[in-house]
């Protein structure tokens, strides 16, 4: 596949995501919920009263509670300890290059290879 076909297969994808959010729109309203009309289910009973809320409106109305900040600060803490890793690397890195004798090539490899095994670690704290 060509550049042109890749970018027209994007755009086509742009196109989709679009029309699909757009079939998705929904208001929040948090303060009166609207209450739930019966519904029937595969069995042909109904599901009595009650409310119903998205997924947006249950997040906010639960809030924030100190397990939510203790993970805000954590992950801002894990955050910028990444960013002063990589900014270290690249003020030393012309030291290393005289000190080890190293080339350019080789030591632009320590900041990318850092970042590569940031990779894995990023994925699994994702998922946890």
């Amino acid at each position: 596949m060509n550049i042109a076909g890749k970018i027209q297969t994007l755009k086509d994808i742009k196109q989709t995501i679009r029309s699909e959010a757009g079939k998705l729109g929904h208001k929040l309203n948090i303060s009166q919920p609207e209450k739930s009309s019966p519904e029937k289910q595969e069995d042909g009973s109904s599901e009595g009263g009650g409310f119903t809320y998205t997924i947006d409106e249950a997040v906010i109305h639960m809030g924030m509670g100190r397990y939510q900040i203790a993970w805000f600060i954590l992950l801002g803490m894990s955050s910028m300890a990444q960013a002063s890793e990589i900014a270290l690397a690249s003020v030393i890195l012309s030291d290393l290059i005289c000190e080890w004798k190293i080339s350019v090539a080789k030591a632009s490899l320590i900041p990318a290879l850092v970042l590569l095994a940031a990779l894995p670690g990023g994925y699994i704290g994702g998922v946890i």
